[in-house]
């Protein structure tokens, strides 16, 4: 993916064989294991829309939980980070607690 961008870049025209460095590490361990349930969020997610797609109805009962899409909407916020103009890993910290104190049992490992 990187040589992608890097490709990009070079066909508009900026310097090729600069690195891109990340300065926001996705498998940061302040952000505990949010990858893992937004992982598992997104998969639930994409089977909501390929239900959708074949022409299922969803009910209500089909939505998906808050604490799925506050997870997808934190990893967003992480992605969105990764190469700078996003939240700098101080904010994500901030966020991310606010996440878990949402969500407690995350900060144990525990599932709900």
């Amino acid at each position: 993916m990187e040589d992608e961008v890097l490709a990009l870049f070079a066909a508009l025209g900026f310097p090729s064989g600069r690195e891109i460095v990340p300065v926001i590490d996705l498998h940061d361990k302040a952000f505990g294991n949010y990858d893992a349930i937004a992982s598992l969020a997104d998969i639930h997610a994409g089977g909501l829309i390929r239900a959708a797609e074949q022409g299922y109805v969803l009910g209500p009962e089909h939505d998906q939980p808050p604490k799925e899409l506050d997870y997808l909407q934190f990893s967003d916020l992480v992605w969105g980070s990764v190469y700078g103009g996003g939240l700098s890993r101080d904010e994500l910290i901030a966020e991310y607690e606010r996440l878990t104190s949402r969500w407690p049992d995350q900060r144990s490992g525990r599932e709900s």
